[in-house]
């Protein structure tokens, strides 16, 4: 038998071994499966962004209202023209300052939203190179197991 048939060197006895492809196909499918959740994440930060965008979670259908401050004859007849013009007086329960800033909080989240649109577009972009270069590498290892008559 010729050289060719039997590699002495310790590099291609790795490459040529039985291991190697098993642990590309492994790598191959980790790098599929990071690549579907980075999608999975862009695109439910992307809806959001836009629904929040499209003014899916505004306020406006919700009834207006003013809270005073103070009970001089001034404000008690600027609530009277207040009221004739169809606002309400808000009750005392949604005048408090502890309670949640809700339009704050939607600000945070599509923040967020663009933030993890960016970083999951970027993780991606990686997933899919890496998908691709562990194929080439599996191309690779299959054409080495063919020069030396291993397949």
């Amino acid at each position: 038998m010729s050289d060719f048939e039997y590699p002495k060197d310790e590099n291609l006895r790795l490459i040529l071994s039985t291991d190697q492809e098993e642990w590309l196909h492994i790598r191959i499918r980790d790098w599929k499966l990071f690549s579907w959740a980075m999608a999975i994440i862009l695109a439910v930060c992307f809806i959001w962004a836009v629904a929040y965008a499209a003014g899916a979670f505004s306020r406006y259908d919700e009834p207006e209202c003013l809270s005073f401050v103070g009970s001089t004859l001034s404000v008690q007849e600027q609530q009277k023209q207040i009221a004739a013009a169809g606002v309400e007086a808000c009750s005392h329960q949604e005048t408090s300052e502890s309670e949640t800033n809700w339009e704050n909080v939607r600000a945070t989240v599509t923040l967020t939203s663009w933030v993890l649109m960016m970083v999951s577009f970027l993780g991606l972009l990686r997933g899919l190179f890496q998908v691709r270069l562990f194929t080439s590498y599996l191309k690779d290892h299959r054409a080495f197991l063919k020069k030396y008559n291993r397949l």
